[in-house]
């Protein structure tokens, strides 16, 4: 388990430094990019099912750089990355992180494709569509399975909108930036009581990582 948490950083980090390097980003300044990335207080601290899907993103991204590539340069393909991405990001297991790293795939690949003009539009949105469906149709197997299942699973709290009104404590503002600054993880916790700390750290997805910066 390990050594599969190092090679998910190693995909984060090496296609966080290849998206950067496409933007036109100098190689020290994208490799800085590649290790914050790779290094983030989400995989250091939050190191449960989530961080499958978020190692994928940059690859996701990356796909969609490459598509406006081909999209410009009149070239055949240029999806295949991005369908990969996708594929990896549903194969990883957790849907709600899932749900909302294909939200900001999406919304970079509109922000992008803004920028080239209107006559690469049509090429870009054929690519990206034949990306997404590339990928959904690699993740079928699951995609079946998942569908087959809800209905009988038991979702816990994730129905209902049992999770819409839960909020952090202003407390918690600052272990966001220093996560150790009150104690340790489970340095208060006592039996029969859930002091604030323990709730906190069971509830985000890690910490800002300025420290490690």
């Amino acid at each position: 388990m390990v050594f599969f948490k190092v090679l998910l950083e190693l995909v984060a980090g090496w296609c966080t430094y290849a998206m950067l390097r496409r933007q036109g980003i100098v190689p020290v300044i994208a490799t800085a990019g590649g290790v914050a990335f790779a290094l983030c207080g989400t995989f250091a601290w939050f190191a449960i099912e989530p961080i499958r899907v978020l190692a994928f993103l940059p690859l996701c991204l990356l796909g969609v750089e490459r598509v406006l590539s081909a999209a410009q340069e009149g070239r055949a393909w240029g999806w295949r990355l991005l369908a990969v991405g996708l594929a990896c990001s549903v194969l990883a297991g957790f849907p709600e992180t899932m749900f909302l790293d294909l939200l900001f795939v999406l919304w970079w690949a509109v922000l992008r494709a803004a920028g080239p003009g209107r006559k690469w539009w049509r090429p870009i949105l054929g690519k990206v569509a034949a990306g997404c469906a590339a990928g959904a149709a690699l993740s079928a197997p699951l995609w079946v399975a998942f569908a087959g299942y809800l209905p009988f699973a038991t979702t816990g709290a994730h129905s209902g909108g049992g999770f819409a009104y839960v909020t952090l404590r202003a407390r918690a503002l600052g272990q966001l930036i220093l996560p150790y600054a009150v104690g340790p993880i489970f340095g208060f916790h006592s039996v029969g009581s859930t002091d604030s700390l323990s709730v906190f750290w069971g509830n985000v997805g890690g910490y800002l990582g300025t420290t490690l910066v």
